[in-house]
């Protein structure tokens, strides 16, 4: 596995065109770029990273990440505002314990920290995906996706495209258990876009990385092992809203195995 130094990644960056006042969403997935010099433990690696990418917007930009919380559906769990645990990323887990501002979904939370950190993350719908999500909102605010490490195409604005579109093989879902915080409970109805569970779906992503590279939706560069990636929010939900406005299953290997009987049948 090869190494890099933090220079090189703020120079990587700043090839990728990121810079000051930038609103910038991680996808972070490390461990694909190899090992970060000086870097002597996992909290000083995520430190090293973080503070780069700070240092680089500045104060007026801002930075989100994931802080979803998958076991408390999984463990049959209330959701606890203030905790300071997810099941995002090792980076979204010392991401959280910062300052942050967080939207209140039980299961697909995101947190921001900077100037419109606020403005993403309050005052949000109880959708996870859909109008006034925070991932909504971050496309208003021309916020630019950048993956360390992962694949540009795989990341969660791909189902906002498919909300908003109103793909079949997938529906909304209620959260059943309860929302607190300030050891108050929230009486409101949670929603999450998620898929039937029996058409075992399989995205094509060779496929949309094609049409996203040949649209020019993003650029990437090579650093230690793997690839930094960064492209527009939006750019990339109207790409993938082209696509499955010409094909529902546009993004996916092969059309779902729909029983005609059942939903979404009717």
């Amino acid at each position: 596995m090869k190494s890099f130094t933090i220079n090189d990644f703020e120079n990587t960056l700043i090839k990728l065109k990121i810079k000051k006042g930038d609103n910038i969403y991680i996808l972070p997935d490390l461990f694909k770029l190899g090992k970060l010099k000086d870097a002597y433990d996992n909290q000083k690696y995520y430190s090293m990273i973080f503070n780069s990418i700070k240092k680089i917007i500045g104060t007026n930009g801002t930075i989100f990440l994931n802080t979803y919380t998958f076991d408390n559906a999984r463990q049959n769990k209330d959701f606890i505002y203030e905790s300071k645990n997810c099941t995002s990323s090792a980076l979204s887990n010392f991401f959280i314990k910062k300052k942050v501002v967080r939207s209140i979904h039980p299961m697909f939370s995101v947190a921001g920290l900077g100037k419109k950190s606020r403005e993403i993350c309050k005052n949000n719908s109880t959708h996870n995906f859909g109008y006034l999500s925070p991932f909504y909102k971050m496309m208003n605010i021309k916020t630019k996706i950048l993956c360390l490490g992962g694949d540009f195409s795989r990341n969660p604005f791909i189902h906002v495209a498919e909300y908003f579109v109103g793909v079949p093989y997938s529906y909304n879902k209620i959260f059943k258990k309860k929302v607190i915080k300030n050891k108050k409970v929230i009486n409101k109805k949670f929603i999450y876009f998620v898929r039937y569970i029996n058409l075992n779906i399989e995205y094509d992503f060779k496929k949309i990385n094609k049409i996203l590279k040949s649209n020019k939706i993003f650029i990437k560069k090579k650093i230690g092992s793997g690839y930094i990636s960064v492209g527009d929010s939006s750019q990339y939900f109207n790409n993938v809203c082209k696509i499955l406005s010409n094909n529902v299953h546009g993004l996916l290997k092969k059309n779902p195995n729909y029983n005609k009987k059942k939903y979404p049948y009717y």
